[in-house]
């Protein structure tokens, strides 16, 4: 019982304490508070700026706008197998004359400038060309074209002449970019008669222009007097 009486002594003696310091700290008339207590000043109404209803503004159609359609890829226009021969001059002067259709083929040819050696061009004065159906050259592994170069006017010299691709036609053919992706690459001659051989199927890059805005493939390729020097022209890995 002792232990409990103590505690409940101290427990009133804690509660007397705090009032009297309250009392003893405002007793003293030097170290009062005489000032007057803060109160918030009422602020005038603030006058409402009204509503109205907002419209919408008329719309504005540009000149020769056109509706937006959903795009739908075209559909590719592959030219048809066929074969024709080209007459280049052999003038040193009309070298840079412009390249020369093959018959109704996509493609064109003309004088290379200089060989990869950097010699001269030697002077071709016919070369035939040979374009492959499009099945064949899927069989081959090119979703492209496969056309083949040779030398026409009875000579075996090897040359180089210059070959330009009109892709116009298939540009969109798969979306994508497909006609910027287009690359040309040296095959074996055997590629257009017996495209599925794996021997046939050997692909050498070579030096090449894609000019996308004229969808044009440019390159500078070898043909001999013999069997027809291949040239594909497929889809390439987008590169980044």
């Amino acid at each position: 019982m002792r232990s409990l009486t103590c505690a409940v002594v101290m427990a009133v003696v804690t509660a007397l304490l705090v009032p009297e310091a309250f009392a003893q700290g405002t007793s003293t008339g030097s170290s009062g508070f005489h000032g007057e207590l803060w109160n918030p000043v009422k602020l005038a109404a603030t006058p409402s700026p009204g509503s109205h209803q907002l419209k919408a503004p008329a719309t504005v159609k540009a000149p020769n706008a056109k509706a937006l359609t959903p795009y739908q890829a075209s559909k590719p226009s592959w030219a048809a197998a066929g074969s024709a021969t080209v007459a280049l001059a052999t003038s040193s002067a009309t070298a840079s004359a412009k390249p020369v259709r093959a018959g109704s083929l996509p493609v064109w040819i003309a004088r290379a400038a200089k060989t990869k050696s950097g010699h001269a061009a030697t002077a071709a004065s016919s070369v035939r060309v040979q374009l492959a159906s499009h099945d064949h050259a899927v069989r081959f592994g090119a979703n492209g074209m496969l056309l083949g170069v040779t030398r026409a006017d009875g000579k075996s010299t090897a040359d180089h002449v210059k070959v330009v691709i009109d892709y116009s036609s298939l540009t969109k053919a798969y979306g994508g970019g497909y006609g910027a992706r287009l690359q040309v690459q040296q095959v074996p001659a055997c590629a257009l008669t017996t495209p599925q051989v794996a021997a046939c199927q050997k692909r050498t890059p070579i030096t090449f222009t894609n000019r996308a805005g004229s969808a044009e493939l440019t390159a500078d390729v070898g043909g001999g007097g013999g069997p027809p020097g291949p040239a594909g022209a497929h889809r390439g890995r987008r590169q980044g």
